[in-house]
């Protein structure tokens, strides 16, 4: 073998080493753009749809308790990762509603407006809510459940105000049992 087909072998072998670690990591990178954490429009769409599953009356809401704060927390975590998917569904959901109805987006229209929809998918009123949408729906009411009357260290229930509400019946020695 001559130094020229060596180096064209080389230099083939190179390339095909470079190449096929670029698709694998440009995979991966692809994986992890799907499930990358979510922005400031989902977060605020998130907490607006808490709100309406848990509103403020004469007690606190979920915004009150720190719903925001647990969700920032919690969907950096491989836990709630799997419900990133469910969170941009339901926001792209809202957002096209919106649009197509009142002609801007979900936290561009007025609260009143956010609740008519948020009530169309809780209802189940419109064929055109499909199930999936639905099932995420459903799904978010069980974070926002969970984000407010869990234990605080986890970013919600806010200076324990749920335990609270329940009459001091939680103890925190059940949590670090």
């Amino acid at each position: 073998m001559n130094r020229n087909t060596f180096i064209a072998i080389l230099l083939s072998g190179i390339s095909i080493w470079l190449v096929t670690p670029a698709r694998k990591v440009r995979s991966i990178y692809q994986r992890l753009k799907k499930t990358s954490g979510p922005g400031d429009h989902e977060l605020k769409t998130a907490a607006i749809i808490a709100e309406y599953i848990y509103p403020e009356d004469n007690m606190p809401g979920a915004l009150s308790l720190g719903i925001n704060n647990f969700f920032t927390i919690q969907f950096k975590t491989p836990y709630y990762r799997k419900y990133i998917p469910s969170l941009k569904r339901l926001t792209n959901y809202l957002d096209s509603e919106s649009e197509k109805i009142y002609g801007k987006n979900f936290l561009s229209t007025e609260s009143k407006i956010q609740h008519e929809l948020l009530d169309s998918i809780a209802s189940g009123e419109k064929d055109r809510v499909n199930t999936a949408i639905r099932k995420d729906f459903y799904t978010f009411i069980e974070l926002t459940l969970e984000g407010c009357f869990s234990d605080p260290m986890y970013g919600g229930n806010k200076n324990k105000q749920a335990w609270n509400l329940l009459g001091g019946t939680i103890r925190e020695e059940w949590f670090n049992a």
